[in-house]
This record gives C-alpha cells, structure tokens and sequence, in this order.
C-alpha cells in the first residue's frame, strides 16, 4: 500500500471497542479512555463497563504526538482538549483534571467518546460505555425493630468492644448492663470457620451472637484473612495450601523456618472465589438476625507480609481487584447488615477502594486509631474520613499497636476518643471498637470510664449512601 493509503484496525481491549483509522506511515497509536476516581488520576482503570457514581475524572491517553481530542458525551460534543493532559471535563489550572459529576445525567447507561487527532492528521477514534449507578435515598436512623426486614441495614452507631480470639463471651460480660457500649466485635479466622471446601462451622459465631441476644447488645464479625501471629496459621483452610490454589498464601518465615504471618492470596482468583462464597455462606446464616449489626475485613495493608514469596501474579492492581470483587460479594450477601472495609495504606489502592466502597453502600474502617504524633507516620486512610463524612459509614479501631504511646504518656485515651469521634479534623467516626483490659485493674485499656463519662456519644447521624432501618 501507498504511503496515503489508509487501513483499518479492529482492536478488541479490556470489552473497549476501538477502531482507529491510521496513515500507514504512522504506528498504531495505544489509545483509551481511563476513569480514576482522583483528580491527580492515580490509579486508573478502563472506563467501559464501569459502574460509577458521584464524582468521576475521566481523560485518554495515546503513545503518539496528539493535536487535540474532542470529548463527546451520548453524541454530544461535550469538551474540546487543544494540549495535554486530556481530560473529559477540562483540566484545572494546576494540572489536575475537573471532577464529572454523574449526578447530572439519567440513571442508566451512558458513552464516552474521544475523537482523538493525531499531529500527523491521522484520527483515532475511542468509546468507553459505562453505567451510571442509581442513587441509595438517605433516611433518619430510627430504633431497630426486633424482627430484620429488607427495608434497610441496621443502624446501630456506637462504642463496642473488640473480642479477640476467644474473647468474645467474657468481653460481653465486661460490658454487661452498660448501655453506653453497644456491643462486641468478634475476630475470626478463615481456616476456623472452613474445615473442608464448602464445609463451615459458624457454631462459636452463633454462641457470641446469641449471648449478645440475650444482653441486649449487637454484634460484629471481623473475618480475618490475615495474620501477624503464628498461632493463627495458616490463612486459609487447609484444602488450598495446593497448587489448585497457587499455594492459598504468602508468607513471612521465622529464622527457624516456622511461619511468622501469612495472607490469603486474595490476587488469585480462585482463592477471592472461594472466599466470596464464605462471605455468601455468612450471609445466608447471619445477614436476617436484627442483632448482627455488621461485618469487617482484615485490613488491606501487606506489612508484615513477604508476597513477593511464591508472589503468583501478585500486583498492586491485581490484589486491588481481589479486594474490589470481595467488597461486592460482601455487599451482595449483607443487604441488611454494615459491611466495613478495613482499611490503611496504600494511597494508590486507597484512591480506588474507598470511592468503590461509597458506591456500594457499604463503609470503611481503620484498624489503627492513633493521632497524628510528631515524629510518626500518619496512617493514609485518615485523610479519606472528612471528606466521607456523612457520606458512608466510617469505623476506627483502637488496638494493640496503640499501647506504647499509651505507656509512654505521649497519648490518653482521652486522645483517641477525641480524634476518633469528636475533632472535625479527625476520623469522625460512627463505630469505634475498642481493645478493653483483661484484668479489671489493667490502667492502659480502663476504656469503660471514658467511654461512660461521654455518654457514649457518636456521631449517629445515618449516613447519605446507607438507607437505614
């Protein structure tokens, strides 16, 4: 062919159709249409066959020397972009791209196109089809009825007590007539509650929550995929530590060989399968019962972790992707109860989970409430909790790591409950779980005073993507 001749490319990516019409003098240039949910487009994926809702920052990109891209959307020109970055909603002074707010368009499907223009005159032609997600009608949190129905989740905002391990029957006790802590957070382990595949055994769950019950209290499950203490492994039940698998975990070893921490290897998709299907078995079980206030995940940070042994497929994105497909299935299986996604670092993976969470329905929490400290590295999630305020239900947990700077004054638990409920600068929280001494006389976690002397107060208001019972 000549060198004025034209040809034509099908591309099939990632269900994005693109047809480009090219010069052969010219290589085929990569072009397609991103979404992120951040103005500095970090974390991006490919717009078509998203569900989106509220804010969204999309743009294009291309290998080759681009002229100008014309955004149109459902046919209509909706921005022209003469110099990059090229950004569906127009690019802001410092660089960063304009929010596209979806609450402006139907409920519904939409398309994206970008006309793309090449220096050379060749023209590159890219459509992105995405859903416009329905918006979840806020109401006021009322009391909870004895008997769950479907016509919202449970709305039980409050001071409840963190029950480790096997904790969760005398930590009831300890708050046992208290009506300014709400109830128990139990910790479970995957590999506990799944003997064999598909083979559970919830029975302690069901003993907790029925003692919590008979006490007036909720409960929440945490259900846990990771580990940081030996005693708790492996991550996952036995039947995937195969090749099947791909192992079922990472792990850190111990200098005599031992496994020190571990993490089911959610990256892999037939381990997040077999995990979804716990989180449906769960649901199945507890979502109806008006005392089981909500469900937690271990938290998404892999410090403490080596995942780079036996890593199988391991990327950021790909773990992302994990734990995106677990927050749906969490989602789907608890209509009637919270879901909390715990989670800390890293902002990369943040920018996309959190906004996923929001549009969901479902919350976030954080497994480290610990004030800003000089000297100390502040915990990523933190900056998300203003912003989401009002907007999703938001947890914080006070746990083991917290007590050096208790033990060496530099914090109270004065502190934490400031930050983590009342400064407008802080997490604003509406559950806080709190790590309660062993021993009555224990003055590091004497939490019951503090909690009692506040009332209790929380910040209860029912959040605008949560319709509460």
């Amino acid at each position: 062919m000549g060198n004025r001749s034209t040809k034509w490319l099908g591309v099939l990516c990632s269900s994005l159709s693109v047809m480009f019409a090219l010069h052969s003098s010219e290589a085929a240039a990569a072009s397609s249409l991103l979404v992120s949910a951040s103005s500095n487009r970090s974390a991006p994926s490919t717009l078509a066959g998203q569900a989106l809702s509220g804010n969204i920052y999309v743009f294009t990109n291309s290998t080759a020397a681009v002229k100008s891209v014309q955004f149109y959307l459902d046919n209509g020109l909706k921005q022209t972009e003469g110099a990059g970055p090229y950004d569906f909603a127009g690019t802001a002074a410092n660089g960063t791209a304009n929010p596209f707010d979806t609450n402006t368009i139907a409920t519904g499907g939409h398309t994206i196109k970008a006309v793309v223009t090449l220096t050379s005159g060749a023209i590159e032609t890219v459509t992105g089809t995405f859903t416009r997600s329905a918006p979840v009608t806020a109401s006021a949190p009322v009391s909870v009825s004895t008997t769950s129905t479907n016509s919202g989740k449970k709305w039980n905002p409050g001071h409840y007590v963190i029950a480790y391990e096997d904790a969760g029957v005398a930590n009831l006790d300890k708050i046992n007539g208290d009506p300014y802590f709400k109830g128990i957070n139990a910790w479970h382990y995957w590999r506990e509650v799944e003997g064999g595949k598909g083979v559970y055994n919830f029975n302690e769950i069901a003993t907790e929550l029925a003692k919590a019950k008979s006490m007036g209290k909720q409960y929440w499950l945490t259900m846990m995929f990771k580990t940081f203490a030996t005693r708790h492994t492996p991550c996952v039940p036995n039947y995937m530590l195969t090749a099947e698998y791909q192992g079922g975990q990472s792990v850190r070893y111990n200098s005599d060989g031992s496994v020190r921490s571990c993490v089911a290897k959610v990256w892999v998709p037939a381990v997040q399968a077999r995990l979804n299907a716990l989180y449906s078995a769960l649901g199945q079980r507890f979502d109806a019962d008006s005392n089981f206030e909500g469900i937690a995940t271990s938290e998404n940070s892999l410090s403490g972790v080596d995942v780079m042994t036996n890593p199988s497929g391991y990327t950021l994105q790909n773990y992302t992707n994990g734990l995106k497909s677990g927050m749906a299935a969490l989602a789907s299986a608890f209509p009637r109860s919270q879901v909390s996604v715990t989670v800390n670092w890293v902002k990369a993976q943040l920018d996309q989970l959190i906004p996923y969470a929001h549009s969901l329905g479902i919350g976030i929490g954080c497994p480290d409430l610990i004030p800003p400290l000089s000297g100390t590295t502040t915990i990523e999630s933190y900056a998300y909790y203003p912003s989401y305020y009002g907007k999703m239900p938001l947890a914080a947990n006070v746990e083991l790591g917290v007590k050096p700077f208790l033990q060496s004054g530099r914090l109270s638990l004065t502190d934490l409950f400031n930050y983590g409920v009342v400064n407008p600068r802080g997490l604003l929280a509406n559950y806080v779980f709190w790590t309660i001494g062993q021993q009555a006389n224990d003055p590091i976690w004497n939490v019951k005073p503090l909690v009692d002397g506040r009332k209790g107060f929380i910040n209860s208001a029912c959040p605008l993507n949560t319709r509460c019972q």
